[in-house]
């Protein structure tokens, strides 16, 4: 392969790398979208709470609905399928919003078993236990799993509190 060819394919994958975010942006936008439209209508249960989460994810790692559902190993999706799991099972268990949903139920959403969502919420706690163990604010992108999680929830109960302002005017 000529010095000429390299140069052209390593051209190709930039442009092709910034359809592909573009993609992403357009996907989030529709999401988005389609979560204020339809979140009054659905009045808070666990299907529009689970929605939001998956938005709200996504939007945080940069990562798409699809990736978050797939199968891949990839461990960048770990944190935010751990995530999902352990903050779907304990707004939902809160009695605050929605009915409450059981691991099984909670794994359901992406095809997971109850052993998945459990394996979930205890690597959020064991990343709890660390960081306050540690007492030290991450720094310079330094985020850990108990971080991440803390930054989504306060989303997310920001997210369900304007929904819930607007149902009870």
């Amino acid at each position: 392969m000529t010095d000429q060819e390299k140069d052209q394919m390593i051209s190709d994958v930039k442009v092709i790398r910034q359809e592909i975010i573009k993609l992403r942006n357009n996907v989030d936008s529709i999401l988005a979208v389609l979560l204020d439209n339809n979140t009054e209508l659905e009045n808070l249960n666990s299907d529009s709470i689970a929605k939001d989460l998956i938005v709200i994810i996504c939007n945080y790692y940069k990562i798409t609905p699809f990736d978050l559902e797939s199968d891949s190993r990839k461990g960048f999706l770990r944190p935010a399928r751990h995530i999902f799991h352990a903050l779907l099972y304990e707004v939902t268990n809160s009695g605050k919003h929605g009915k409450k949903l059981s691991l099984f139920q909670v794994g359901s959403y992406f095809g997971r078993d109850h052993a998945t969502v459990k394996h979930s919420i205890d690597e959020v706690e064991k990343s709890k236990a660390v960081s306050e163990m540690l007492k030290v604010v991450p720094q310079d992108g330094t985020q850990s799993l108990y971080w991440d999680y803390l930054e989504i929830k306060l989303k997310l109960e920001g997210r369900l509190n304007s929904v819930q302002i607007k149902l009870d005017n």
